[in-house]
C-alpha cells in the first residue's frame, strides 16, 4: 500500500493511500483503489472534512456537509419489500431477467402499438 499525507501553509490537509486490487478473472482486469481525505476551513470558519473512497464502485465521497438524499416514504419502501418477494426483482433490487420468479413479458394486443 502506497501513502502520502501533507499540509499546507494556510492549513489544507491530505491524506491518500492506495493499493492494486485484481477485479477480473485475469491480472490484466486489475485497477487502483484509493481512499483518503481531505480537510479545510471554510470562509465562516468551520472545519469541513471529506472522506473519500474511489473503487470498482466509483468515487464515493462523505461528509457532514454534504447533502443526503430524504428517507425513502414508506409506501415505496413496502412497494419495493412487495416486488421483491413476488420476484419481480432481484436480491439487488434490481428487475430480475429470467430464472425464478421472471415472468415473461405479454405480447401487444393485434393491430394495437405497443409503447
Amino acid at each position: 500500500m502506497c501513502c502520502r499525507s501533507y499540509e499546507t501553509e494556510n492549513g489544507i490537509k491530505v491524506q491518500e493511500s492506495g493499493v492494486q486490487k485484481q477485479i477480473g478473472a485475469t491480472p490484466e482486469e486489475s485497477g487502483t483503489v484509493s481512499k483518503g481525505s481531505y480537510s479545510y476551513t471554510s470562509p465562516e470558519g468551520q472545519l469541513i472534512t471529506v472522506n473519500w473512497v474511489a473503487d470498482e464502485n466509483g468515487f464515493q465521497a462523505t461528509g457532514d456537509h454534504l447533502p443526503t438524499p430524504p428517507p425513502m416514504p414508506a409506501h415505496v419502501v413496502k412497494m419495493l419489500a412487495d416486488l421483491k418477494a413476488s420476484g419481480a426483482l432481484n436480491e439487488n433490487g434490481l428487475p430480475a431477467t429470467g430464472g425464478a420468479g421472471a415472468k415473461p413479458a405479454a405480447a401487444p394486443a393485434a393491430g394495437k402499438p405497443s409503447y
